[in-house]
């Protein structure tokens, strides 16, 4: 009997897709971040649109840009994030194509498997983080 009196926006907002010269430039905008708990596989699945659809549409070299209207830590992530700041730097990671994946031609083709996260030295998992809804 309770009436929807709210509509939450999506996070993940506006797509944009430049050409400049020989690269595709794609950018996204997102709304709101969730920095401890989403933020990274966020990243992480958009660099991988960036790649198919640079692939689908014939262009070798690729830019991913993500921007941010809000990153938020909530109050009861705090232990969280003291302990990830605690951590040393790594070097970042590489995600790029496959082999295979870089045959695709349709977009709707793409499957996790073609593509290939190297350079990857994670820290042990930091379970538990609560999620704000």
């Amino acid at each position: 009997g309770k009436q929807q009196k709210v509509t939450v926006v999506p996070c993940h907002g506006n797509i944009h897709v430049e050409i400049i010269g020989d690269r595709f430039v794609l950018r996204m905008w997102q709304r709101s971040a969730d920095s401890p708990v989403g933020l990274a596989s966020d990243m992480i699945m958009y660099a991988a649109l960036t790649l198919a659809l640079a692939q689908v549409l014939g262009y070798e070299k690729a830019t991913y840009i993500h921007l941010f209207s809000d990153v938020q830590i909530f109050v009861d992530q705090l232990p969280y994030v003291e302990k990830l700041l605690s951590l040393k730097l790594r070097p970042f990671p590489t995600l790029s194509l496959t082999d295979e994946g870089s045959t695709i031609r349709n977009i709707f083709d793409f499957r996790r498997e073609h593509f290939a996260l190297t350079d990857y030295h994670p820290y042990p998992p930091i379970t538990g983080i609560p999620v704000a809804i």
